[in-house]
């Protein structure tokens, strides 16, 4: 059923697509073709324009004496004007040929340009039904994971209140995970959705708090870290900011050695202002860069692993750095970890703070 169900959707999307394209390609056909005609029909009437202006008037007998000459011009103007017509009608015949040529050239280069058009949306639409595939995997497996723990406990018939409290526990710890994945969908979602408005943010400050909260789980990794938080004003949105700070330290801590080290660096550079993570840990090709800002990819770690978080950490962070024009740059690290840099535009005169 489910086979059957997704081989329509797939024939609909493809039903679809060629709909779009179809017509696109009628559009932009018909906008060359007759772009081709109103060509071609001025450059007929310039012609037809320049043969009756270089004709003249016909001349006419006015004396005797100058009879033959009148008759022998006047033959000849005649001559002239049936070439002129000869010449015409061969260039309308012509010219409808070339009409011709020109609605299939239209018609091709129409699809070509439909195709090209269409190809990028196709591409996004992949990606949002790949996502929305990574997503549902992603929820489905804490979901099954509560439903075999349910109805183990309920299937033991020696169960105890120890054993129940204890599968009940691991139910909450289940609906938790689904709580804080719900919660990074929606910071990407609001990342991608952009700024409806902004308002001063010091990077300094907005850092601190996350360090602040943050601080614990550093301890409690055996991580020392070196913050230099120097003033580095911009223009955001608060929540977004902190949302990145914190996803870009997290990351920091969660993929990082025992006994490792995290510095976080805030600073004015050029009247821009720049956030630095840099953190030890195991090696990152360079090659995978790329492949970590995918949703739902994790380094070295399969789909099954919650150790390392959702994937979702620098997805997030690139559609808020996109959200405000911030520029995200990613290194691996010399000796491990990553080093990664965000650079903000500075904050507006008019949006200064106090």
């Amino acid at each position: 059923m489910t086979v059957g169900r997704r081989a329509i959707d797939a024939l609909r999307a493809v039903r679809l697509r060629r709909t779009v394209r179809f017509r696109l390609t009628l559009w932009y056909g018909g906008l060359f073709f007759l772009s081709g005609a109103a060509l071609l029909a001025i450059t007929y009437a310039l012609v037809v324009q320049a043969f009756t202006a270089g004709s003249g008037p016909m001349a006419t007998c006015r004396s005797p004496g100058h009879g033959c000459h009148a008759v022998g011009a006047a033959r000849e103007r005649a001559a002239a004007l049936q070439e002129h017509a000869s010449v015409l009608q061969e260039l309308l015949t012509r010219s409808v040929a070339a009409l011709a040529v020109m609605a299939v050239l239209s018609i091709v280069l129409g699809w070509f340009i439909a195709g090209r058009v269409l190809r990028p949306l196709r591409t996004s639409f992949t990606a949002q039904r790949q996502f929305i595939a990574n997503a549902a995997h992603e929820l489905r497996t804490p979901l099954t994971r509560q439903r075999i723990i349910s109805q183990v406990a309920l299937a033991d018939p020696d169960a105890s209140v120890e054993s129940l409290r204890a599968a009940h526990e691991r139910v909450l710890a289940s609906g938790t995970e689904q709580q804080q994945l719900i919660d990074a969908l929606l910071a990407l979602a609001q990342g991608q959705a952009g700024l409806d408005s902004t308002e001063p943010v010091d990077l300094a400050e907005v850092t601190r708090q996350v360090a602040v909260a943050l601080r614990t789980d550093a301890d409690h990794r055996n991580l020392s870290w070196h913050l230099t938080l120097d003033p580095a004003p911009t223009a955001g949105s608060p929540h977004l900011i902190r949302q990145l700070a914190a996803n870009l330290v997290d990351n920091a801590l969660r993929h990082n050695l025992p006994g490792g080290q995290v510095d976080i660096t805030t600073q004015a550079v050029s009247s821009r202002a720049v956030l630095s993570v840099t953190n030890t840990g195991p090696a990152v090709p360079a090659d995978a860069l790329d492949r970590l800002f995918q949703p739902f990819q994790r380094h070295g770690a399969d789909r099954a692993s919650r150790a390392e978080g959702f994937g979702l950490g620098l997805t997030i962070v690139q559609a808020i750095a996109d959200a405000h024009r911030a520029s995200l740059t990613v290194r691996p690290g010399p000796e491990g970890g990553l080093q990664v840099q965000v650079t903000f535009p500075g904050c507006p005169p008019d949006q200064a703070a106090p």
